[in-house]
């Protein structure tokens, strides 16, 4: 893809065509910014509360789905529920504490109720936070990650955001 319309292939195009190509480009970079908006005050505490206490209630659903199916319910956390958060984390600054209401539901409701095993201490759950090629669940711990998730998303949208 170019990245400069300087640099398509077009560049030599009459004007009238040229203007609707760089008219184009605007458009789509505007649309970018606004989807890659990043907040610098976080937004009310009341609100971010709200959705973690909505998410944590669909965190006990996920439970009460694997005392029967705890595969169905470990995809439907790994691939669907940890997403939702994982974009607030990413937009939010300084969000962690307000998350742990998060991760008490997955300590000790969702991960004994998909492993059979309770955690006992804070190593055996960042052995659930790994990867699962470094032998984890990828029980993502959101109380640990939000600050990076964060500063890495500041860091990888600072060209476009600037």
């Amino acid at each position: 893809m170019f990245c400069n319309i300087e640099d398509h292939p077009t560049a030599t195009t009459p004007s009238p065509l040229r203007a609707g190509l760089l008219r184009r480009k605007n458009i789509i970079m505007r649309k970018l910014r606004r989807c890659l908006l990043i907040s610098k005050s976080p937004p009310k505490d009341t609100d971010i509360r709200e959705k973690c206490r909505k998410w944590s209630e669909k965190i006990e659903g996920l439970a009460a789905i694997a005392l029967h199916e705890p595969q169905l319910a470990y995809c439907a956390f790994t691939l669907g529920s940890s997403r939702r958060w994982s974009f607030l984390m990413r937009t939010t600054p300084s969000i962690s504490h307000l998350l742990a209401p998060i991760e008490e539901k997955i300590r000790h409701t969702l991960i004994p109720y998909i492993t059979g095993h309770m955690c006992q201490s804070d190593d055996e759950r960042a052995l659930f936070a790994l990867p699962a090629r470094l032998g984890g669940l990828a029980f993502m711990n959101p109380v640990e990650v939000a600050d990076n998730e964060y500063s890495h998303s500041l860091l990888a949208n600072k060209a476009i955001s600037s």
